[in-house]
């Protein structure tokens, strides 16, 4: 069993200096935060406008605050995935008025994470969405999304998937799990060829 989370002590933690020049956790992953937010802002906003991929914002933001591209492009697509997923559900709301249920989607890809994938399928009251709890972006890198749920639509459509071996897509059932299709291919390579 898991001990119940306190808060305050997790925040205690994270803002107590711990090394030897005194800067908290955060303090060592970023510095100069206020300009970093204005950056990221700046970059994704220009980005969105302008339908760029995201490479220009991950090479402004690395260069400026001296990081490497992969910490760059971690937050850029992270910050990404949580404006899109945010976008998305407003336009659902908008356009969708008797919607009332979203359905969280995981890629049926070997290297799912076991959290987006014990996620997968699950549906939630639109009225209870909240990004990293109900939604996605749930972690860095995070692929997965939201779709609207129609109970009188289970069981009809189909979703592409990909092979754990040859990595070919094929299609599957719409309502196929994470859970399900790793089932499968294990069944079909061997136990242990998709492990989480």
């Amino acid at each position: 069993s898991l001990a119940a989370i306190d808060e305050k002590v997790i925040s205690k933690v994270l803002s107590r200096p711990w090394t030897a020049d005194g800067q908290t956790f955060r303090d060592r992953c970023w510095t100069n935060k206020e300009s970093l937010v204005n950056t990221v802002n700046q970059e994704i906003t220009r980005m969105v406008i302008r339908g760029e991929a995201p490479d220009r914002a991950i090479r402004t933001i690395s260069q400026k605050f001296d990081v490497s591209r992969q910490k760059a492009g971690r937050l850029v697509m992270t910050e990404s995935a949580y404006f899109s997923s945010a976008a998305q559900s407003f336009e659902l709301i908008l356009t969708t008025r008797d919607m009332h249920e979203l359905t969280l989607t995981a890629h049926e890809l070997a290297n799912t994470c076991e959290l987006c994938g014990s996620m997968d399928g699950k549906v939630f009251k639109r009225s209870e969405y909240a990004v990293g709890l109900t939604a996605p972006p749930f972690h860095p890198w995070c692929r997965g999304c939201t779709c609207p749920h129609f109970a009188d639509m289970d069981g009809i459509g189909e979703r592409y998937a990909r092979d754990a071996v040859t990595g070919e897509r094929f299609k599957v059932p719409k309502d196929m799990t994470y859970g399900q299709w790793r089932a499968k291919q294990n069944e079909l390579y061997g136990a242990g060829t998709v492990e989480k």
